[in-house]
């Protein structure tokens, strides 16, 4: 028996277990020769991570390189397997990533990483958009810096944003991606609305109360009294709010409170 070229003794039966590469000779006493080769491989394949840590979270490009040319990878996002990997070949999109190694002997080294290019959350409203309320969720964990008409203002994400305002919004996740937002909280109950629409990006049209309405050089005006349902529609998403226009009242109560100074004068 020899093992990685250097003779040892063998007697029939006896197990082998290190590693290495074997050649068995067994030859009868009639001359006649046989031999076996065969390797004996327990140590999992050497894995080089660039760009990450194992178990790591990054927001640029990643590549995983071994150099056992027998080796075969297979690379899984998301829980989903993609198929084979080549050694060195850079993974650039966001996902949660795993790559098995797996030598000819069955050994197998695992590492996993996820590049994260952006904050993963959630508002209900766009981008300078409109509305009567605003609530931010997000799937990771964030940190939230809210200002409102120029001021910072407390904010805890998953609240509702109701009060009047024009606002800035921005989140920053656990490895530095940021995500900014603008947008404008109305008042429920007004005296006329106007809001003008050449700022916001990807703006298509507005609906009031199911129907398309005409802009006045690309101004939302309500004068007239009533409840109203607007629907912004915006890449194709529609955003609703519902405003009141309450002229007449606010009207009558100004003539009371008149009424009631002249007779206060007059007694």
């Amino acid at each position: 028996l020899e093992r990685d070229g250097e003779q040892l003794e063998y007697k029939s039966g006896e197990e082998i277990t290190a590693d290495g590469t074997y050649t068995l000779t067994v030859e009868n006493r009639d001359g006649y020769k046989k031999e076996y080769t065969f390797v004996i491989d327990t140590v999992a394949p050497e894995v080089t991570l660039g760009g990450a840590r194992n178990h790591g979270a990054v927001t640029g490009e990643v590549k995983v390189s071994f150099t056992d040319e027998n080796a075969t990878a297979e690379l899984f996002r998301n829980g989903i397997s993609l198929g084979t990997y080549e050694s060195g070949t850079v993974v650039s999109e966001s996902g949660a990533y795993k790559i098995v190694v797996t030598d000819l002997a069955n050994n197998k080294t695992e590492v996993e990483f996820t590049i994260d290019k952006f904050v993963d959350y959630t508002v209900n409203v766009n981008e300078k958009g409109i509305a009567g309320s605003v609530t931010v969720t997000a799937n990771e964990d964030v940190t939230a810096r809210l200002i409102k008409d120029g001021e910072t203002v407390e904010y805890t994400v998953g609240e509702s944003i109701t009060e009047a305002g024009e606002y800035a919004l921005t989140l920053t996740d656990g490895v530095g991606n940021t995500a900014e937002i603008s947008f404008t909280v109305i008042k429920p109950l007004v005296k006329a609305f106007s809001y003008n629409f050449d700022e916001m990006p990807n703006f298509e049209r507005v609906m009031i109360d199911g129907e398309e309405k005409r802009l006045n050089y690309g101004t939302l005006e309500l004068f007239k009294d009533g409840v109203y349902e607007v629907g912004v529609v915006v890449g194709g998403e529609t955003y609703t709010f519902t405003v009141t226009v309450d002229g007449q009242a606010r009207a009558e109560l100004g003539s009371s409170a008149i009424y009631n100074y002249l007779c206060g004068m007059r007694e």
